[in-house]
C-alpha cells in the first residue's frame, strides 16, 4: 500500500495503545473473515491492540486468503500500527496501532478478491482520520460470496451516508471479474470531526414507490445473455409489483474490464416512500441458465420485502459497526437477523462500550438498538 508523503494524523483522543493485546478468537461464531475485518477496524478506531488467533478456521481453506492480507496492510498503513503475522495463509496475528491518518491511498489485492470488503473496513476508519482521504483500490469489483460494487454504490452507501450523516463518495473506473480481478475503484471520505457520527432511526419501512436494476455483461459474452436474465427478472417483479410501483431495468456491456474477465449477474434495489433501500443481487454460473439467475435475483428481492425490514439482510450486519461508534441512540428494524450480523454484534459489544438489545417484534421482525459510543464526539451523559 502507497500513501502520500504527509498523512494528516486525526486529533482525536484515544485510549493508551501501551496495554496488552486483546485475545480474539476468530473461530467464533461465523468464524470467517468477517471476524478479521471488523475487530482490526474497531482496533484502529479504537486505538486497542489486539491478538487474533484460528483465523478463518470454519473455512475450507483457513488462514489469510490474499484479500484479507491487503485489508489488513491496508489499516496497518491508515493507523501506522505494528503488526505480526501479516502473510498469507497466517492463522495469527498481532496488530498493535498508532493513530489514525488521513491522506492518499493505494491498494492492491494482487487477485479478483473483493473491493467491496476493502471498502467495508476502510470507511469507518477514514471517518475520523482527520482530513479528507482517497484509496485508490485494485481487484474484484463483482465478486462471489461478496457484495457487489454496485450494491454498495446503489444499497449501502446511499444508505450509511443519508442515516448517520456523513460524506463519502465510491468512482468505478473500471470493472474486474473473476479470475483476473484489476478493476479500479476510488473510495473517497470526509471525515465526521467533533459532531461524531448521527444514530440512525429507521423504523418505518413505508411502501414500494421504485424498482431499478442493472443487469450487466461483460468480455465475450453476447447481449442476449443480459436480455435473457432480465426476462426472467421481470417473469417475477411485474406480478408482483402494483402497477404504481416504477419498474426499470438497465441492460450494459461492460467493455471496462481486463481481457479474460468473462462475467454476466444483475443487482436490483427497491426504494420506498419512506427513504428505505433494499437489493439483491447475483453472479451469472455455468450450470445456470441466464434466465433462471433472473428468477433468483427478483425473487431474492422479494424475499427482502416481505421481512418488512427497513434494510435488507446484506446491509443489515454493515450498519452494525456505524451504529455502535454514533453519538447517541441507534432504532433500526430489519428481517431475521443472520449469522453475519450477530456476529458483528458480538464483536462490536465485546471490544467497545457500545450497548445492543435486540427484540423479536409480532410480525417477525426484529428491533435492533444501540447506544453508540459517540467516538470523536465531547464526553456526554446519556
Amino acid at each position: 500500500m502507497v500513501a502520500d508523503p504527509d498523512p494528516t494524523p486525526t486529533e482525536n483522543a484515544f485510549q493508551d495503545s501501551d496495554t496488552q493485546p486483546i485475545p480474539i478468537d476468530g473461530s467464533m461464531m461465523e468464524g470467517g473473515g468477517q471476524i478479521l475485518r471488523y475487530t482490526t477496524a474497531l482496533s484502529c478506531l479504537l486505538r486497542k491492540p489486539i491478538h487474533v488467533t484460528n483465523i478463518r478456521a470454519n473455512r475450507s481453506k483457513p488462514g489469510l486468503r490474499p484479500q484479507h492480507l491487503a485489508g489488513i496492510l491496508m489499516l496497518r498503513d491508515l493507523s501506522e500500527a505494528d503488526l505480526t503475522g501479516g502473510k498469507v495463509d497466517s492463522q495469527e496475528i498481532s496488530f498493535r496501532p498508532s493513530r489514525l491518518k488521513s491522506g492518499v491511498y493505494s491498494v492492491d489485492i494482487g487477485t479478483a478478491g473483493s473491493i467491496s470488503l476493502l471498502i467495508q473496513i476502510a470507511l469507518p476508519c477514514l471517518l475520523f482520520g482527520g482530513g479528507e482521504s482517497t484509496i485508490s483500490m485494485t481487484g474484484g469489483t463483482n465478486a462471489p460470496l461478496a457484495p457487489q460494487i454496485d450494491e454498495f454504490e446503489t444499497v449501502f452507501l446511499p444508505v450509511v451516508t443519508k442515516h448517520f450523516g456523513f460524506t463519502a463518495s465510491i468512482s468505478v473506473l473500471s470493472r474486474g471479474y473473476m479470475p483476473v480481478g484489476g478493476g479500479q475503484v476510488n473510495l473517497k471520505v470526509h471525515p465526521v470531526g467533533n459532531k461524531g457520527l448521527t444514530p440512525m432511526v429507521l423504523t418505518d419501512r413505508g411502501k414500494v414507490v421504485r424498482v431499478h436494476g442493472r443487469v450487466f455483461v461483460a468480455g465475450v459474452l453476447p447481449m442476449q445473455i443480459a436480455k435473457d436474465i432480465r426476462s426472467g427478472i421481470l417473469s417475477v417483479l411485474q406480478p408482483y409489483l402494483s402497477d404504481k410501483v416504477v419498474l426499470n431495468i438497465e441492460l450494459t456491456q461492460d467493455t471496462t474490464a481486463r481481457r479474460g474477465g468473462n462475467a454476466s449477474g444483475a443487482i436490483l434495489w427497491a426504494v420506498t416512500d419512506t427513504g428505505c433501500i433494499l437489493g439483491s443481487s447475483t453472479l451469472g454460473e455455468k450450470r445456470t441458465k441466464p434466465k433462471r439467475s433472473g428468477v433468483m435475483v427478483a425473487e431474492s428481492l422479494i424475499k427482502q420485502l416481505e421481512f418488512g425490514g427497513c434494510v435488507d439482510e446484506h446491509v443489515q450486519d454493515q450498519i452494525i459497526i456505524f451504529m455502535a461508534l454514533a453519538a447517541g441512540t441507534s432504532h433500526v428494524v430489519t428481517g431475521p437477523l443472520t449469522s453475519h450480523t450477530e456476529t458483528a454484534i458480538k464483536v462490536m459489544s465485546d471490544l467497545s462500550e457500545a450497548r445492543f438489545e435486540t427484540s423479536a417484534l409480532d410480525d417477525g421482525r426484529v428491533e435492533i438498538v444501540c447506544r453508540g459510543i459517540g467516538l470523536g464526539c465531547p464526553p456526554r451523559d446519556y
